[in-house]
């Protein structure tokens, strides 16, 4: 009997529902879950990864100690014997942007109980450098949810938005043609896939999108008598390849749409991620009726991070250490040793390198938090290949017993409080924009990319669009 059984995406922070036909304890093929909020259904390429990972004929289903296969047992212990080699500052933990919450929950836990602050949540760049932004105090900066970005008079977007989440297009086409006057501005070098839906296109000069948000920010400030903001509007046109009247049009017809929501974009093309997000929640906060929300492309980007930092004080992130653990693609290896949990056998692989099989998000429940810091759940819809969980790999590492249910509740907690923020001086960050200097050019997005592709150059639309 065939029976549908639903997921969420962890192929960018959308978070679209993914719907699957499954025989027996088989998924057998992909379908689409038409009554979801999010994407009504669609899916990206991306989204089609889904049923590739947890079918993959090549997925690692047995521990291995260097190239010879083993048992758990013989895995997990030589793991925690040659652990002991290594003092705390010695260790790093790395945790992929697609692990869940309670992932992250127990990875701090495990840090704090081995003394580590070199624990890192691991993803694109960009993504982690938009994320500092997003920690720098705003005051109030409300999210926009995805499902009501349609509703809006205006959008101001930073970046291809429908290159990293092509199922936004219908969203953006309700704004474009729900009401005469409604605008789309777009803060891009290149012509794109969403250069076609907007009514602006601010075609800057590459790397200096901070820069634009910045004056844009002086505009509305000052025009709302929200304060007087230091910028030469002329050497920022200069700097930009903008007419500053051009800026200057484009933020007042922002900020007077009756409502309207910031998308950004953050992308290794741009300079300063952080500052871009950071005026962002600024200018949303500064005009009326304005919200923003922010598409990584990782899933929980914000998740991750969120817990990581509320848990560990001062963690260090992204150093590399003589010994690391992993727990997921695309982490940092370590010098010395390596105990590495993922879906495919690394290439890189040496006789100090533990290979533990995991289980992807289809064959275990968690949570992630999305972008408009939506929390979504997961619950396993098929039997685990050979593979465990974050978590349970974590407990045997520790020697410990993990309830999920205790760590679920103790992650709510830390998510209820939300981003632990970190005080910053306006005039300070739009001094660091103002020494922004353009790049030559801004590569442009590939729709089948995920992070750096260790995972996705697995996959069948990977392959044949990258040849």
């Amino acid at each position: 009997m065939v029976e549908k059984r639903k997921s969420i995406c962890l192929f960018c922070s959308l978070g679209c529902g993914v719907a699957f036909r499954t025989s027996g304890d088989q998924i057998t093929a992909i379908d689409y879950d038409k009554e979801n909020p999010i994407n009504l259904g669609s899916l990206c390429p991306r989204g089609h990864y889904n049923l590739e990972l947890i079918n993959h004929p090549q997925r690692l289903t047995q521990p291995r100690i260097g190239k010879k296969k083993a048992s758990w047992d013989e895995a997990i212990s030589f793991a925690k014997k040659e652990l002991k080699r290594f003092d705390s500052g010695s260790i790093g933990i790395t945790l992929s942007s697609i692990a869940s919450n309670e992932d992250a929950y127990v990875a701090a836990k495990m840090a704090n109980a081995l003394g580590i602050k070199n624990i890192s949540a691991a993803g694109d760049p960009s993504d982690i450098e938009a994320y500092k932004g997003n920690r720098w105090n705003v005051g109030i900066a409300p999210y926009e949810k995805i499902e009501k970005i349609g509703e809006s008079q205006a959008l101001l977007i930073i970046g291809d938005i429908l290159t990293r989440s092509p199922v936004l297009s219908k969203r953006i086409n309700q704004v474009k043609y729900g009401k005469r006057g409604n605008q789309i501005i777009l803060i891009d070098p290149n012509i794109t896939h969403t250069s076609w839906f907007a009514t602006t296109h601010i075609k800057n000069k590459p790397g200096t999108e901070a820069l634009i948000m910045a004056a844009m920010l002086k505009v509305i400030s000052e025009d709302n008598k929200r304060g007087t903001v230091d910028i030469d509007m002329q050497k920022i046109s200069q700097t930009a390849g903008i007419p500053a009247e051009v800026i200057t049009n484009a933020a007042r017809s922002f900020d007077k749409a009756e409502s309207g929501t910031v998308i950004f974009v953050p992308g290794r093309n741009k300079e300063r991620n952080d500052l871009v997000q950071y005026f962002t929640r600024v200018l949303s906060s500064y005009s009326l009726n304005k919200k923003h929300i922010t598409f990584y492309s990782y899933a929980n980007t914000l998740g991750v991070n969120a817990i990581l930092d509320s848990m560990i004080e001062g963690r260090m992130n992204g150093g590399r250490a003589k010994a690391m653990i992993s727990f997921g693609e695309e982490t940092l290896p370590g010098n010395e040793l390596n105990i590495r949990s993922c879906f495919f056998a690394p290439e890189d692989v040496d006789d100090k390198t533990v290979l533990l099989p995991l289980a992807s998000h289809m064959e275990r429940k968690g949570s992630v938090t999305l972008s408009g810091n939506r929390i979504e759940s997961f619950r396993p819809l098929a039997h685990k290949i050979g593979g465990k969980s974050s978590l349970e790999i974590m407990a045997l590492l520790m020697d410990q017993k993990i309830e999920f249910d205790e760590v679920l509740e103790e992650t709510n907690k830390i998510l209820i409080k939300g981003i632990k923020e970190e005080k910053v001086d306006l005039n300070q960050k739009i001094s660091e924009a103002l020494s922004i200097v353009p790049r030559k050019q801004a590569a442009i997005e590939n729709i089948t990319h995920f992070g750096n592709n260790s995972l996705v150059k697995n996959f069948f639309w990977y392959r044949v669009n990258n040849g």
